[in-house]
């Protein structure tokens, strides 16, 4: 008899973590997505730049809401479509006119319009990247 409470609490803890389990939006490799956050930066170690090693600094986007980055066929990926679940941050491949936006608005939210792919080499410090069509900062 005692069981039954202790069964409630369990039931009603699972309900009430199951929208954090499953709150990630789904998108998709190479295709356009609208992502939001704060841009940022962080400063890592960069492979091989003049044939060493060197911290440098990159821009990044921090989401506002965690993403899961899937191939644009599930049921065929390509071999550069790693699935990423969870995805909370995004380093930013930046034109000059968006590095400009960036620059200034560091700190700030914004929304970007981008095509995410995978990091495959050394230059690429988050697990995926976003090639930046266009930035807004969103006014408050």
């Amino acid at each position: 008899m005692t069981q039954l409470p202790c069964l409630k609490i369990l039931v009603t803890g699972c309900m009430c973590a199951m929208p954090l389990l499953l709150n990630a939006a789904e998108v998709r490799y190479f295709q356009n997505v609208g992502i939001s956050g704060l841009l940022s930066e962080r400063t890592v170690t960069d492979c091989c730049t003049n044939g060493k090693e060197e911290r440098i600094t990159i821009p990044v986007i921090e989401l506002r809401n965690a993403i899961d980055v899937l191939p644009m066929n599930p049921l065929k990926p390509a071999s550069d479509e790693i699935p990423e679940l969870g995805i909370k941050t995004i380093q930013l491949a930046l034109d000059d006119e968006s590095w400009k936006i960036y620059k200034m608005n560091k700190k700030k939210d914004a929304r970007v319009l981008c095509s995410l792919f995978h990091g495959f080499n050394g230059h690429h410090h988050t697990a995926v990247l976003c090639t930046v069509k266009s930035l807004q900062i969103v006014k408050e």
